[in-house]
């Protein structure tokens, strides 16, 4: 009888957070795709660099998660009065969800100081590629010795709920420890060390931004250097007396074209740089170095000072600059996005088991619709193993040319195919 009256209370609270296990299965399925895509792209297409082992290191933590926690998370959702009789299944559960947090938390502390010493620190030392994989397999490592406890002290165990008259197993504290207080004290810790890794996280932010914001180039920068080129032709032009006029003339329709000395290949994606600034900056320079030229023609004299050259050479450095801290930026803004989400989330679901383990009947008090709210805010934390393939979308330019070449090369592959299927048909 108790057994059917529990099955009964499982039933009545579906349909209650039903809602709850959709938002759940949609997670799933969108951190699987976007976790392995993620990984692909930053194994083989993404440049070269310590970055990128950050990245699939975070996405192989959002993968395992999205594989083993989030389905666990829902057969605890929806067998919240009998949880199935699978203790080996509650216990991996539960591991991977402190290996799985604990390691995202690590590894975006290290690209923080990654971010760090290239933005505030940049002819200090640096974290390079062969140092990012040795520091991505530690946080391996040291998340895997945290975790360890939880196949001891976690697992399934029954209590009588005198109320509802039934009896209740969940997977929570294991059989051999529910009034020991290790599970609380290992709690604590474990609280007391995520809320270290992110003040620490979030304090390597703030200079970073602080240098980011004060090394931003002004917004009328592209005017002045429209203004700049507007008074170097205004310069360039005092050169022309009535003399050579007609040695210029001469030279200017004896000349060739800057498409016959310099014809641009048919392959456009030999400026396919992640930073479009690159670009920008390659065109910038032709374009003065045309500019030269022809002031060196116009100067028949000769009269290339050297405070013209210092003035050219200074503006080579500030583009060299500005390009730098573009990417810097760029490469900056991702991480930053992703540790406040984590940063929030992490300390809401910090704060809910906080409160539920000082009144353990704070959630069997609560109504079925309560609860589903509760069951919300406790496992909004997991949005974390979803969300990162979206910011780096956004926010990461070569990311998002690769994302967007790949998928425009496989449409065309489609609708080659599709032909051939309807003619064999």
């Amino acid at each position: 009888m108790e057994n059917r009256t529990s099955e009964k209370l499982n039933e009545d609270m579906l349909p209650k957070i039903m809602w709850v296990l959709v938002f759940t299965g949609i997670e799933i399925i969108v951190g699987l795709i976007g976790n392995v895509l993620v990984i692909l792209v930053f194994a083989f297409r993404y440049h070269k660099c310590s970055f990128r082992y950050f990245v699939m290191c975070l996405a192989f933590y959002d993968l395992l998660s999205v594989l083993t926690t989030l389905p666990g998370e829902m057969i605890t959702q929806i067998y919240w009065y009998v949880y199935p009789p699978i203790e080996t299944f509650c216990k991996f559960k539960s591991f991977c969800n402190i290996f799985t947090v604990g390691g995202e938390a690590f590894i975006l502390l290290i690209i923080a100081v990654d971010r760090f010493r290239k933005v505030c620190k940049p002819h200090g030392w640096q974290i390079h590629a062969r140092n990012a994989l040795i520091l991505c397999l530690g946080t391996i490592l040291i998340s895997g010795l945290i975790a360890i406890p939880v196949p001891i002290i976690w697992g399934i165990h029954t209590f009588q709920d005198n109320e509802l008259n039934v009896s209740i197993s969940v997977c929570e504290k294991d059989e051999d420890y529910v009034d020991s207080g290790v599970h609380k004290r290992y709690v604590l810790t474990i609280g007391a060390m995520m809320v270290v890794v992110l003040i620490a996280t979030v304090g390597l932010y703030v200079p970073i931004t602080s240098v980011l914001m004060q090394q931003r180039p002004p917004k009328d920068r592209r005017l002045s250097k429209n203004d700049t080129k507007s008074s170097e032709a205004k310069h360039s032009s005092a050169y022309i007396s009535n003399e050579n006029l007609h040695k210029i003339d001469h030279r200017i329709t004896s000349s060739v074209t800057m498409a016959e000395i310099c014809p641009l290949p048919d392959d456009s994606s030999v400026c396919h740089a992640t930073d479009t600034d690159i670009c920008e900056n390659v065109l910038s320079q032709s374009s003065g170095s045309t500019r030269e030229s022809s002031e060196d023609t116009i100067d028949t004299d000769g009269k290339t000072t050297a405070e013209s050259r210092e003035t050219k050479e200074t503006k080579q450095k500030r583009n060299t600059q500005e390009m730098k801290q573009t990417k810097r930026l760029q490469a900056t803004k991702g991480p930053i996005v992703l540790s406040i989400i984590f940063t929030v989330t992490l300390v809401l679901y910090l704060a809910l088991l906080a409160v539920l383990g000082q009144n353990q009947r704070f959630l069997r008090d609560m109504s079925d619709d309560a609860r589903s709210a509760f069951f919300f805010g406790l496992r909004l934390v997991f949005i974390n193993h979803v969300i990162n393939p979206f910011v780096y979308f956004v926010l990461d330019r070569e990311f998002k040319q690769i994302v967007k070449r790949v998928s425009a090369r496989c449409f065309e592959n489609i609708m080659a195919i599709l032909p051939n299927v309807k003619g064999s048909k």
